[in-house]
């Protein structure tokens, strides 16, 4: 039996590659031909295993993942990745030999740290191809338009930092107002001409995101980057009838225990929750430690035989009070959908994130590495 299959409780994540490769098929009918797809597989793809979603990605024909850290990067390389591997969050280390070793790309995004790399490469005697970062109002990495002419006499006519691409990061595309995106594309547009004037070319620029893919703004560039849209869930709810999207995780557990209380019963810690009928409490064993956030108390709901079942009182660490009263026919045993569908009834991540206060690339990262990854149509 494969160790992914060895299960000790019912509590799991099923991940659904032919959701995966359903929601690569959408992107690809949307991306023109001959321009790149860079998949973000960082944070483990999101929660969803990254050895077994790249495998997946480049057996539909994608051949550029992005990585946040070189550790990301080397053990993706280390497992058979052949595919172009960019280290989205910069060098991070003082030894840089590992990017040379492992055929990874670094995305470069201060003016210092593409001097470092560029000496280090004629220190060492060895060619390496990047990317760069532009900061055009994300406020968080990339190089600031008003240092472009520094940017611009260390790579010029360099022979082995060979600039391969130059990329910048949306701050709020995936909002209801998109001027704000269509500053940053503008100038972004324009940092491309101004370098291209000072005789720095490259074939590659990138800006789209998820959000920016399923509006079109595709802006003639040349690669684009979805991330939180691989995984079936949509960047903002006005995109839900735009594109369509399967969600590939499905997290699920079981009843352990029923009891049935008299009116007035305080449930789980605090007593936050109060029966006011008698009525039937299942327990979950699944809690915060795995990922299903506690700020979900007394506001979320589970499937249980198709129908909603809320969440009674506050998520403990290792599990989760539920009120089946209105599902009779309950047992213990009986599979409790957490996100997912079952029957007629769904519940998106998006919905998940709603209750917890946050968005649904924190869920699928937040659900921890002790709940078993079940892989579907490997």
């Amino acid at each position: 039996m494969s160790l992914q299959n060895i299960q000790y409780r019912p509590t799991v994540a099923e991940i659904d590659l032919n959701a995966l490769r359903h929601n690569v098929k959408e992107i690809q009918k949307r991306v023109p031909s001959g321009r790149s797809i860079m998949a973000i597989v960082k944070a483990n793809a999101y929660g969803h295993g990254a050895s077994f979603c790249v495998r997946t990605l480049e057996g539909c024909g994608v051949r550029d993942f992005g990585v946040a850290t070189l550790e990301e990067g080397m053990e993706l390389r280390g497992g058979g990745i052949r595919g172009n591997i960019f280290v989205l969050g910069g060098l991070l280390t003082s030894s840089l030999g590992e990017f040379i070793q492992f055929r990874l790309r670094p995305v470069l995004h201060q003016v210092d740290e593409v001097r470092r790399f560029a000496a280090w490469l004629k220190e060492s005697n060895r060619e390496c191809q990047a990317h760069i970062k532009l900061d055009t109002g994300m406020g968080r990495l990339g190089i600031f338009p008003s240092e472009i002419e520094d940017l611009v006499s260390l790579v010029k006519n360099n022979q082995l930092l060979k600039v391969e691409g130059f990329l910048t990061h949306l701050a709020r595309a995936d909002e209801e107002d998109l001027s704000p995106s269509e500053r940053q594309f503008i100038l972004f547009r324009e940092l491309r001409r101004i370098l291209a004037e000072k005789g720095v070319t490259v074939p590659i620029c990138h800006i789209a995101n998820s959000a920016a893919i399923i509006d079109n703004r595709l802006d003639g560039f040349e690669m684009v980057r979805p991330g939180i849209m691989l995984y079936g869930a949509y960047p903002h709810e006005r995109q839900r009838t735009m594109i369509d999207l399967k969600p590939v995780m499905k997290l699920k557990s079981r009843i352990i225990s029923l009891k049935r209380f008299k009116s007035g019963s305080p449930i789980s810690y605090g007593g936050t929750f109060v029966t006011g009928r008698e009525s039937l409490i299942a327990v979950l064993p699944i809690g915060y430690a795995d990922g299903y956030p506690r700020l979900i108390s007394n506001k979320g709901s589970v499937l249980i035989r198709g129908k909603r079942a809320a969440v009674a009182g506050r998520v403990c660490m290792d599990m989760t009070m539920i009120d089946v009263t209105d599902v009779p026919e309950a047992a213990v045993g009986d599979e409790a959908v957490l996100i997912g569908s079952q029957g007629e009834g769904q519940i998106r991540a998006e919905e998940l994130a709603q209750w917890a206060e946050t968005i649904s690339y924190e869920i699928f990262c937040g659900i921890s590495s002790r709940v078993p990854r079940i892989y579907l149509g490997m």
